[in-house]
């Protein structure tokens, strides 16, 4: 069971970001308006204020589709 005013407070913490970080989220919604395939590569990388990196990557799968789906479905 979702909790409302958990998912409330979601939508404030998403507000504040999408407020802090527009490119992001514009580049999130240019990814999503087009389809996710299998054998996608998705990569993230940290910079930290040291400098020091970490970054890692996935292929996407098939269960991988699914689950965005099920997120984008959450709208």
């Amino acid at each position: 069971m979702i909790n409302p005013a958990k998912m409330l407070k979601m939508k404030e913490y998403w507000n504040q970001f999408a407020a802090n970080h527009p490119r992001c989220v514009s580049f999130l919604g240019a990814v999503s308006s087009e389809p996710m395939e299998v054998g996608t590569i998705i990569e993230v990388s940290i910079t930290k204020p040291d400098g020091s990196v970490k970054c890692t990557n996935i292929k996407v799968q098939p269960s991988d589709l699914e689950m965005i789906e099920a997120l984008k479905a959450m709208k």
